[in-house]
């Protein structure tokens, strides 16, 4: 009898773990097939599809490639400060600009775009970058598209080394789960069908995004009159007639200019670097901006951009050397 129940024990326990290998392998065989599927829409989409600003305003300088030799790339502090027109005068018009800011775009995306630009549009010759904050996560916009449909092996390689190497001990480790996790939703497209379709199916009207001079430039002012919203007028109103506001973000501005405690950056310093070397393979010049800011986070970066070569880098930061850009 015991011998009996052991066989019989030994045959149940052989037919279980055979079973356990026949369904490990189909789902093996099921990850490989999406793994593939995914890996085919990853590398098929086009670069802009997420951003319907991006969309517009490179759609806009393909058609017109002979109008302009400089392009702008920066976040909404580039797409409502920094007026083409008004620049191109002030370089006795050898420049014929394009603002290419984007509004809610991640501060380190500045070099994605940046990159995909250099190879799409060789008539231009000038481009001025924002020197971003790479360590800024924007924790609100979390798993939605705006803030992974852009990564790339090569960038969630250089974001997560730069937070182990820079970063305080908690984000030296939440900072490189964040990129992972948002790198692995990127690959897999998790969260992104509807936006896909959305892509091919709704087309952008360049109209919203380019300005009242269809120029990229895309003014506060010119904003609520076209969209007016109480909440963002009202919050406007009180910014304008609270001078102490924009007296105290100036002064932590002055602070945190001239507050040089923070580590030096060497792994974007270096990105940069290769940039501009990139660029001038190409017979192009690229100018990284320290453009005014409204807080301390100057201390993050401020040494890197201090040791970009000085024909490489504009310097807008200061409230004592430019005080009306803090009026």
């Amino acid at each position: 009898y015991v011998v009996w129940s052991l066989y019989f024990s030994r045959v149940y326990l052989l037919s279980i773990l055979m079973g356990m290998k026949k369904l490990g392998l189909r789902l093996l065989r099921l990850i490989g097939i999406i793994t593939l599927v995914n890996i085919q829409i990853y590398f098929l989409l086009p670069f802009d599809w997420g951003e319907p600003q991006i969309t517009a305003k490179y759609n806009a300088l393909k058609e017109n490639e002979d109008s302009y030799n400089t392009v702008f790339i920066g976040p909404s502090t580039f797409l409502r400060n920094l007026n083409p027109q008004i620049f191109d005068q002030h370089t006795t018009s050898t420049t014929t600009s394009f603002n290419f800011g984007i509004n809610g775009m991640p501060p380190i995306q500045t070099f994605q775009v940046f990159d995909d630009l250099l190879e799409r549009l060789p008539k231009v010759k000038n481009f001025i970058i924002q020197y971003p904050e790479v360590n800024n996560i924007s924790l609100v916009n979390l798993h939605t598209k705006k803030f992974k449909y852009w990564y790339r092996p090569g960038f969630y390689r250089f974001l997560s080394e730069s937070a182990i190497r820079y970063e305080s001990m908690a984000k030296k480790v939440a900072y490189p789960m964040i990129h992972t996790m948002t790198m692995a939703e990127r690959f897999y497209n998790i969260g992104l069908g509807e936006d896909v379709i959305q892509y091919y199916t709704n087309p952008v009207s360049p109209e919203l995004f380019l300005g009242r001079e269809k120029n990229g430039y895309y003014a506060y002012k010119d904003e609520f009159t076209d969209f007016p919203e109480a909440g963002r007028i009202a919050a406007m109103e009180n910014f304008q007639n609270s001078p102490e506001i924009l007296a105290e973000r100036t002064k932590l501005s002055l602070e945190g200019l001239n507050d040089q405690s923070g580590p030096l950056n060497q792994l974007q310093l270096d990105r940069a670097l290769e940039m501009i070397e990139s660029a001038k393979a190409k017979g192009v010049n690229l100018i990284f901006m320290l453009q005014p800011r409204n807080g301390i986070v100057y201390r993050d970066f401020v040494k890197g951009f201090y040791q970009l070569p000085a024909e490489h880098r504009i310097d807008f930061s200061s409230p004592e050397k430019f005080p009306e850009f803090y009026d």
